[in-house]
């Protein structure tokens, strides 16, 4: 796998110094298919009901464990916005594109979507789909942003794995049973750059990677939402107090911080680098007030 991404990069060199690269019709027709699907997925608006006693992989490295009781619970999160939408959308393209690449470069490529569970304690379980097998290795294929990448390029991802990507490949490596190494494949979605994150996984390690599963059960079984994982931040020296990153992107923010600002809510400001979102403001900030829509 150390010559996963120089392969990658040596099948385009080939293109650009004047070389006409054959790539295998089925590999063409399964990138076609992927892309296909991916678009037909965006434009498809049924939401399938998640099963009794299920968790996806996911979600469950997370690490706000009431994000996941909102969604277990059925608790009706934000929608997603247009662009929004989009942006899943291209990241799917990737995906494929990356695997498609992979495969032209002369690596092995298979399990492709294949479904994996994990059995838990008192009958639920831990349901999902791992992208790919390259070499027989787990692999999950991840679109970042140019600040994000930097996570996988550098191997720094296990210090701020705030989407809980460590504890989806470590489901899909204990599914598996699988020892040794497995990674993410990933691509800068600005600029094209490519890396390949890889992690040693054993019994131990996929076993921290979703740590107390039997508490895990019982918070998923309470009739309360666990306690929130994240306590608000001091905005500059205004007073006021902002959401952490990772509530910034949770869909049930605004059910989960209902008593913020004296029972008002959340208050969203638009700034110029986003929005913000205040739980407690001493200061009106001098910028224009959003609602949750504006997003």
């Amino acid at each position: 796998m150390n010559e996963l991404v120089p392969d990658i990069l040596n099948l385009i060199q080939k293109a650009i110094d004047g070389q006409t690269v054959e790539v295998n019709q089925a590999v063409l027709d399964r990138l076609g298919d992927d892309i296909k699907a991916a678009f037909k997925r965006t434009l498809d608006g049924k939401r399938k009901a998640r099963d009794p006693k299920t968790l996806y992989a996911s979600e469950v490295g997370k690490p706000c464990r009431r994000q996941l009781w909102y969604a277990v619970h059925d608790y009706e999160g934000e929608d997603l916005l247009p662009h929004t939408k989009i942006k899943f959308l291209y990241g799917d393209i990737l995906e494929a594109l990356l695997l498609a690449l992979a495969e032209a470069s002369g690596h092995k490529v298979t399990d492709q979507q294949k479904s994996i569970e994990i059995p838990l304690p008192n009958g639920w379980k831990i349901r999902g789909r791992m992208d790919a097998k390259i070499d027989d290795i787990p692999v999950d294929v991840k679109s970042a942003s140019t600040y994000a990448f930097k996570k996988f390029k550098e191997g720094t991802l296990a210090e701020d794995d705030g989407f809980g990507y460590i504890g989806q490949i470590a489901c899909y490596a204990e599914a598996e049973n699988h020892k040794g190494t497995v990674g993410f494949l990933a691509i800068d979605k600005q600029n094209g750059t490519i890396a390949f994150d890889p992690y040693h996984a054993t019994p131990g390690w996929t076993a921290n990677a979703i740590p107390d599963r039997e508490g895990l059960v019982r918070d998923m079984e309470s009739e309360k939402p666990p306690k929130r994982a994240f306590e608000p931040e001091p905005d500059g020296k205004s007073g006021n107090l902002k959401l952490p990153f990772n509530c910034g992107y949770c869909p049930y923010k605004f059910e989960c911080w209902k008593d913020a600002n004296g029972g008002e809510g959340l208050k969203g400001f638009a700034y110029s680098n986003g929005p913000r979102w205040l739980t407690h403001i001493s200061k009106t900030p001098d910028v224009p007030p959003i609602g949750p829509s504006d997003e």
